[in-house]
């Protein structure tokens, strides 16, 4: 932020730098968009009684133990995760039935080690996953469920859309876009056709100015 607003400033005032406005204006607009939409505390955020606390996350490598202390402290209903890595299974599985979750896990690509996990205190129906292209020959899944709260059937989804990925070694920044937005696109479709309540969250790897 600080080197968005020193680029304009140098901009405005001094001839010999005029291109660098652009550069130093967009700077400045990407990080006041992305402080305009940061989430609010919950903490902060008065709870009905009879609410349904849900919490997402993307954990990535995180231990399993500090979200069991997290959720010992601020019990919580349904729990969507997001790059739960398969070498901690044993962990997260002693987590949920420590804290009287069932729970549901779908890799999200046959080749990447991770995917979402799906934690609930009330008792979880699986069903068919959301699907969409990937990079290279693999579809990603997003893993979707279905709880009845209060005597009424929800859908719940926990999507992780595409990110900047990590080939041989070195993070690529461009091309993940594409496919990002049709994996968005497909996750409307397949909303619109739930004729119920839907619960969706997750990493969407995007923020509300991103087209996906």
């Amino acid at each position: 932020l600080l080197l968005s607003v020193v680029m304009t400033w140098l901009a405005l005032n001094r001839a010999g730098l005029r291109a660098a406005v652009l550069p130093g204006l967009a700077g400045l607009i990407l990080m006041l968009e992305v402080w305009h939409f940061s989430g609010v505390s919950l903490t902060r955020t008065a709870i009905p009684d009879r609410a349904l606390r849900v919490l997402t996350q993307n954990v990535g490598m995180d231990s399993p133990a500090a979200l069991a202390a997290w959720l010992a402290r601020n019990p919580t209903d349904l729990v969507l995760l997001q790059e739960v890595y398969r070498v901690q299974w044993d962990q997260w599985q002693k987590l949920a039935g420590t804290l009287g979750y069932h729970l549901l896990y779908r890799e999200l690509r046959r080749d990447s080690g991770m995917g979402e996990l799906i934690l609930s205190r009330l008792p979880l129906t699986p069903l068919p996953p959301v699907s969409g292209p990937s990079r290279g020959p693999r579809l990603r899944y997003f893993t979707r469920a279905r709880i009845t709260y209060r005597d009424r059937p929800v859908e719940v989804l926990s999507v992780h859309l595409e990110s900047l990925p990590i080939i041989g070694g070195r993070r690529r920044f461009f091309g993940a876009s594409r496919f990002r937005l049709h994996q968005a696109q497909l996750l409307v479709d397949a909303l619109s056709r739930i004729q119920l309540p839907i619960i969706l969250g997750g990493d969407l790897n995007a923020t509300p100015v991103y087209r996906s």
